[in-house]
């Protein structure tokens, strides 16, 4: 009734699974230095299909700051 192969593993979801176990503690580091405004990327905001700048975080290099101050 079923085909054997139709239960197999994707690949696309075992590809994604490793990605994220690899990369899981600097995701979550990361989200943590957003919440308390100390991430190194400027922060972004995606407004009716756009992508705005929010602001700078503290962690942000010099050069973001004194690009925002202009």
């Amino acid at each position: 009734m079923y085909d054997s192969g139709s239960f197999d593993a994707d690949f696309m979801a075992l590809l994604a699974r490793e990605v994220l176990r690899e990369r899981a503690a600097s995701l979550i580091a990361e989200a943590c230095a957003w919440a308390v405004g100390l991430s190194d990327q400027p922060h972004h905001l995606r407004v009716r299909g756009r992508v705005v700048n929010t602001g700078l975080t503290i962690g942000a290099p010099r050069r973001h700051r004194a690009a925002a101050l202009r």
